[in-house]
């Protein structure tokens, strides 16, 4: 509650900070973030690219209220919950008000820690056994989306190695793998796996 003109003067700077802060989120301002390393703002991109726009007061929160080195490893569990829960089809109002109480307790600083925050989100995301379930028959008709969780896919599998997948989609196509046709040549294949492979993914091909 304010009450005197200086702590007027500290709500009007807290709204401006928070504002500005809000408009790098939204807009993936790289050079906002020079406290920060550069998947900071990866993970601002992927937030984007899966159009979840409820999380932002999350992100806000955390951008505002923590220091930069936990405000990485935060957003880390932050595009974790979002992508097994977009995943996973989660009531989205469940989720809204999931963030939001989230980033109010950030805000408050009821939560400050690693640990804590980590365990609110975990406590919102699906666990393994109904995140693998939902992967299993996942669907993905966004090119966008389905090239993030290709590229996800392809990181994981090649991890230690010196190759990683390009992420520039100038140079990089998503391109069904299997005709939608099969003709003789496919005949050690059923076709009904065809169908069903060639309607629900796509790979990335260089």
């Amino acid at each position: 509650m304010v009450g005197n003109s200086t702590q007027a003067v500290k709500v009007i700077e807290s709204l401006k900070v928070s504002s500005e802060k809000y408009g790098d989120i939204v807009n993936c301002t790289a050079t906002a973030w020079a406290g920060y390393n550069e998947s900071f703002n990866e993970k601002l991109k992927t937030i984007r690219i899966l159009k979840v726009e409820m999380v932002r007061p999350l992100v806000l929160a955390i951008a505002v209220k923590l220091r930069p080195d936990l405000a990485m490893r935060c957003m880390d569990f932050v595009v974790s919950c979002v992508v097994r829960s977009s995943v996973a089809s989660t009531n989205r109002r469940y989720l809204e008000s999931s963030y939001a109480d989230i980033a109010k307790d950030i805000s408050s600083e009821s939560l400050k820690t690693k640990n804590t925050i980590r365990d609110r989100l975990k406590a919102v995301a699906p666990n393994n056994t109904e995140f693998e379930t939902a992967f299993s028959n996942f669907s993905v008709k966004s090119p966008p989306l389905a090239r993030y969780y290709l590229q996800k896919i392809e990181s994981e599998a090649v991890s230690g190695r010196t190759l990683i997948p390009n992420e520039d989609p100038s140079y990089v196509n998503l391109e069904h793998i299997l005709p939608k046709i099969a003709g003789s040549s496919w005949s050690n294949l059923m076709q009904n796996r065809i169908k069903l492979t060639v309607t629900d993914w796509a790979i990335i091909a260089c």
